[in-house]
């Protein structure tokens, strides 16, 4: 019998539901405390899910402790300030590089992707298009 093993997003879904923990609200937080991430791009199928959005971005905009504007925010320096307790716990157990969910992604840097290289990439690759200015310059 071959035991069927789940993925690190299923993994980690798993353990934020067995803590009473919403696994999209830390998905969101953990982005918006990233200056790194220039731009949080959010899917939503219904109104609970805007509703879960707006309530974890508000979370930032009325916590004195978090300052966004002119820093470099990390989601160590941020996460503290705008998690419960039972959240950052969570957080904490999730983003574990030995044994957590993603310990193995971590390890192998398969969390690292090249937007502008892919992109460049796709359009040398369609016929009777040539690299304009700009595209031209990213490589």
């Amino acid at each position: 019998i071959c035991e069927q093993q789940s993925s690190p997003s299923e993994s980690s879904s798993s353990q934020s539901q067995q803590a009473g923990v919403n696994i999209s609200t830390l998905a969101i937080v953990f982005a918006l405390s990233n200056s790194t991430i220039p731009c949080t791009v959010l899917g939503m199928k219904n109104v609970e899910q805007v509703r879960i959005a707006a309530e974890a971005a508000k979370r930032f905009l009325f916590n004195n402790n978090v300052d966004v504007i002119g820093t470099t925010t990390t989601p160590a320096n941020t996460l503290p300030s705008v998690l419960t307790k039972q959240e950052l716990d969570t957080w904490i157990q999730l983003k574990n590089d030995k044994t957590g969910p993603f310990a193995t992604i971590w390890k192998d840097g398969q969390f690292r992707w090249d937007g502008v290289k892919d992109v460049h990439s796709f359009w040398e690759s369609v016929e009777g298009v040539e690299a304009t200015h700009w595209q031209s310059g990213l490589r």
